[in-house]
């Protein structure tokens, strides 16, 4: 895991606009958000399983499929990437703001401020419990449709071609919640910048809804909606996917896949002994896989033989999905 998979956190296509002083297209800036998750997640699944935001990935870890002993080491990578990203952004852009805004940094609410290059600023009408209930729900849908996504039980696509599907969610879902809040969904790409913000001079980058909006908004919405997201997902569709194998195949089908990186460690999934009528019962050991192939353990499984000889054990996979 590196600092370097939150890059694609800062919305570099949001500068493009601000400092050409150009109406933001917010269907183009959301593509562009969805194209920079897209790369983000083909370039760092194999590293960490695409960990790059840290709402999801204590969400994961609290439904107990990343080790906990991670969390704290992917959380302070993603917060480091998302200031370096801002440090990069401002570096490059530091002639082009300074023309624009004659060296008077302001954050928001100007004709020529700059901050929403960095972080995310509410509309006027935004109250501090609005700002929460809409990272809430919008990070919910993000992680509820992210899982459905990647969960092979249930879309059944391929490694390679997730990251090109969850582009299109992250867009879509962006365009949708993009009008009050910025579409935040990961503390990492608001809070990292505003601070680098701060640092450089901008003033009152706190100060948006009552002081409120970047804690409520920008830290606390996010991390309840992804937990909300995935145990949502969890509970209305996972549990009925693993009903419905356990009754048509008489295995138990795993809902919680270890999505650490490989240690040596193995994940029991056993299917019941007792219901078989005919056949036999192989057990094999599989490698549990992330988003876009990356292996982070070992899945054990008991594969199903009819009297013929022939397989007939479910194909479960797993994926990390963490934007």
């Amino acid at each position: 895991m590196t600092e370097d998979e939150q890059f694609r956190k800062v919305p570099i296509d949001v500068a493009a606009y601000v400092l050409t002083k150009q109406k933001v297209d917010l269907f183009a800036a959301c593509f562009g958000f969805g194209v920079g998750a897209m790369i983000a997640t083909f370039a760092t699944a194999k590293i960490s399983g695409a960990h790059l935001n840290p709402a999801a990935t204590l969400a994961f870890a609290l439904d107990g499929r990343l080790k906990w002993k991670l969390v704290p080491v992917y959380i302070v990578a993603q917060y480091l990437g998302g200031f370096l990203a801002a440090l990069v952004l401002m570096v490059n852009n530091l002639e082009a703001i300074s023309s624009l805004d004659g060296g008077q940094r302001s954050a928001f609410g100007q004709t020529n401020s700059t901050g929403s290059i960095f972080a995310t600023y509410p509309g006027s009408w935004v109250s501090p419990w609005g700002a929460l209930l809409d990272q809430i729900v919008g990070t919910a849908i993000l992680l509820f449709s992210l899982s459905a996504v990647c969960d092979k039980r249930n879309s059944g696509l391929e490694d390679r071609h997730q990251p090109l599907v969850v582009a299109f969610v992250i867009g879509l879902v962006c365009v949708a919640f993009s009008p009050n809040c910025g579409a935040i969904f990961n503390p990492a790409r608001d809070l990292a910048p505003r601070l680098l913000t701060s640092i450089f001079g901008y003033p009152s980058v706190w100060a948006p809804v009552k002081g409120l909006y970047w804690l409520l908004a920008g830290v606390l919405g996010p991390h309840i909606g992804a937990i909300v997201g995935v145990f949502a997902y969890k509970f209305l569709i996972g549990f009925p996917l693993r009903r419905k194998r356990e009754l048509t195949t008489g295995c138990d089908a795993c809902d919680n896949y270890d999505l650490s990186p490989d240690d040596g460690s193995q994940h029991q999934c056993n299917c019941d002994d007792q219901n078989h009528s005919s056949g036999g019962i192989v057990s094999t050991k599989h490698q549990s896989i992330t988003l876009s192939g990356r292996q982070t353990g070992h899945l054990q499984m008991h594969h199903r033989h009819d009297a013929a000889g022939n397989d007939k054990s479910p194909n479960y996979g797993a994926a990390n999905i963490h934007h």
